[in-house]
C-alpha cells in the first residue's frame, strides 16, 4: 500500500515544481519514505547523462524528489546529488534520511530518554566549529598512534536549522506528529507480506548495549549467543516511542564496528552517530542529516533494527517538513546556485585575508560546480566545450600527465584544480603501517583486513606520481560527463 497516485487531470508537473531532495541509501529507507508520501507522482524525463532513478511525490505542502544511491559511501552519494541537481535545478535544500550506528554514553541513571537506544533518531546539529557532520577519516597522522581529524563541512541550511527548535517545541508539548507517522507506516507495512515482519518495533528486550570490552562471538549472525551478563544495565523506558537526539554525526567511507574507536571519537569529539554518506554531501548538497539508530557501532552490529530505525528517521523528516511552509521554501535560492564547498580546515584551498579557506573542491573532479555551471550558462559555453574536447584529446593521446595542457585549460576558464599526488600520509583514517598491520592481522574480520590492505595501497599511491595520473583521469572523466557532450 503506497501513497495515492496523483489524478492525471491535474496540471502536469515539471522538474521545477520539485523543491526538496530526499536522499536515501538502503531499500528499507526508500520504503519508509515512500510509505509516508501523501501523494505519489508520475515520473518525469531526464537527461541521458543522469543515471539516477527518482521517485516523485508530495509530503504536506512540498513536492519532493526521492533518490537512492543503492550503494553506501560518500562518493556514491555525492555523485548522485550532482546528477540530481542537473535534472531538478529548482531544489532548494535536502534531507539525508536513513539509518546509522549510535555512539551511546554510559547509561543515564535518571532519564531513560537521555540514552541513545535502538530506534531513536539522531539529527545533525552544529557544535563548535563543526556544522553538524565531521569526516573522521580525513586528517593527518601526528605519530603512528595519533590521528588528528581535520574536517570542516558546511552547516545545514538556515531554514532547516531555524525549523528544528519549533519542531522540538511541538514534540515536547504534544503537538508533534512523528509518532503518528511511525504508527501509520507500521500499520501500512503490516498489510504487506514482504514488510510485515521487519517493519515493526522489535521490543526493548531485543535492544542490548554490550560493554565496550565484550566482542561479538565469531560465527553468530545475531546476539542470541552473547553473554547477557555483559550487557549494560539501563533504565526501562515507559513507552516504545523513540527519543530524538541532536549532535555531531561522524561520517566516513568505512563501517564503524569498533566499540573502542567509537567511544574514543564520542569522548573526544562528542559524536552521537556514525554513518557513511553525509561527508560526501554537506559541501555540495545543503541538507540536514537524520539518522535512525539501528545498532551501536560495535561488533554486535546487525540489520534487525534497520527497517524500524528507517521509519523513525523518515517520520522525523516528515514532521520537520510539516513545520516549514512551501511559500517560504520558494524564497530560498536554488541549491545549485548557492553551494560553496568548504575544504577541510587547515588543508585544501587558498587562505583569504581572514584566514578562511576558499573552497577548491567539489564533486566534478576537484573543481567547484558553481564555476562550471556559470560557464555553461554563458555565451562561452560552446567555446568551453570545444576547448575541453581539444585538451582531452591531447592528454589521452599522450597517455601521460600533460600538466601544462591541463593547467592552461583550467587557468583560461578560471577553474580551480588541486593536485592530490603530494604524499598524503593516511588513507581512510589509517597510516600505511597501520594499514599493513591490519591486513596482516589474521584474527581481524576479513572485511577489516581488506580495509587495511586498501589503506596501505592508498597511502603508497598518495606518495607516488601515479596518484596524479588518477587525479587527471578522474577530473577529465567527471567534467566530460557533467558537461554531457559526446566526442564526435
Amino acid at each position: 500500500m503506497s501513497a495515492p497516485v496523483a489524478n492525471g487531470e491535474e496540471k502536469k508537473r515539471t522538474h521545477d515544481d520539485y523543491t526538496i531532495g530526499w536522499v536515501v541509501i538502503l531499500e528499507c529507507e526508500l520504503n519508509a519514505a515512500r510509505l509516508l508520501l501523501d501523494e505519489e507522482h508520475e515520473g518525469l524525463g531526464q537527461s541521458l547523462t543522469d543515471p539516477n532513478t527518482y521517485l516523485l511525490g508530495r509530503i504536506g505542502e512540498h513536492n519532493v524528489v526521492l533518490a537512492s544511491t543503492g550503494v553506501a559511501g560518500t562518493n556514491a552519494a555525492a555523485n548522485m546529488v550532482t546528477n540530481m541537481f542537473r535534472t531538478f535545478r529548482n531544489i532548494r535544500f535536502g534531507l539525508l534520511v536513513g539509518v546509522g550506528g549510535g555512539a551511546p554514553r554510559a547509561p543515564n541513571r535518571e532519564d531513560a530518554a537521555a540514552d541513545i537506544r535502538l530506534g531513536d533518531v539522531v539529527v545533525s546539529s552544529p557544535k563548535g566549529r563543526h556544522g553538524g557532520v565531521i569526516q573522521y577519516d580525513m586528517g593527518k597522522w601526528k605519530d603512528p598512534e595519533e590521528f588528528s581529524i581535520e574536517s570542516h563541512l558546511n552547516k545545514p541550511p538556515g531554514m532547516l536549522l531555524s525549523a528544528v527548535p519549533f519542531l522540538q517545541s511541538d514534540q515536547s508539548t504534544g503537538r508533534g506528529k512523528m509518532n503518528e507517522y511511525i504508527h501509520q507506516v507500521v500499520s501500512k507495512a503490516s498489510g504487506l507480506p514482504k514488510l510485515r515482519k521487519a517493519y515493526q518495533f522489535h521490543g526493548w528486550g531485543n535492544d542490548k548495549l554490550f560493554k565496550a570490552n565484550y566482542s561479538h562471538p565469531a560465527g553468530h549472525d545475531d546476539c542470541a549467543g552473547c553473554d547477557g551478563s555483559m550487557a549494560e544495565e539501563r533504565l526501562a523506558r515507559e513507552s516504545d516511542e523513540p527519543a530524538v537526539h541532536y549532535g555531531l554525526i561522524a561520517s566516513a567511507n568505512a563501517v564503524m564496528r569498533s566499540a573502542t574507536l567509537r567511544d574514543k571519537l564520542r569522548d573526544v569529539w562528542g559524536v552521537s552517530c556514525f554513518e557513511m554518506e553525509a561527508a560526501g554531501l554537506m559541501d555540495s548538497f545543503p541538507c540536514l542529516v537524520i539518522r535512525g539508530i539501528c545498532d551501536y557501532s560495535d561488533s554486535h552490529k546487525n540489520k534487525i533494527w534497520q527497517p524500524y530505525a528507517a521509519i523513525a528517521a523518515a517520520a522525523y523528516a516528515k514532521d520537520l517538513l510539516r513545520i516549514i511552509k512551501a511559500a517560504d521554501v520558494k524564497t530560498v535560492p536554488p541549491a545549485v546556485d548557492t553551494v560553496v564547498p568548504s575544504p577541510p580546515a587547515g588543508q585544501h584551498g587558498e587562505a583569504t585575508d581572514g584566514g578562511v579557506h576558499k573552497a577548491t573542491r567539489c564533486k566534478v573532479g576537484h573543481a567547484t560546480l558553481p564555476a562550471i555551471d556559470k560557464i555553461l550558462a554563458s555565451p562561452q559555453r560552446e567555446a568551453f566545450i570545444e576547448d575541453l574536447l581539444r585538451v582531452g584529446r591531447v592528454i589521452i593521446s599522450e597517455s601521460s600527465v600533460n600538466q601544462a595542457a591541463l593547467e592552461g585549460f583550467t587557468h583560461r576558464w578560471d577553474i580551480n584544480f588541486r593536485w592530490w599526488g603530494s604524499g598524503n600520509l593516511y588513507y581512510n583514517g589509517m597510516s600505511q603501517d597501520a594499514g599493513r598491520a591490519k591486513w596482516m592481522d589474521t584474527s581481524a574480520p576479513l572485511a577489516e583486513r581488506f580495509r587495511g590492505w586498501e589503506a596501505e595501497i592508498g597511502c603508497w599511491l598518495n606518495g607516488k606520481w601515479w596518484m596524479t595520473y588518477y587525479d587527471v583521469a578522474r577530473f577529465m572523466a567527471d567534467l566530460l560527463e557533467y558537461v554531457g557532450v559526446k566526442d564526435v
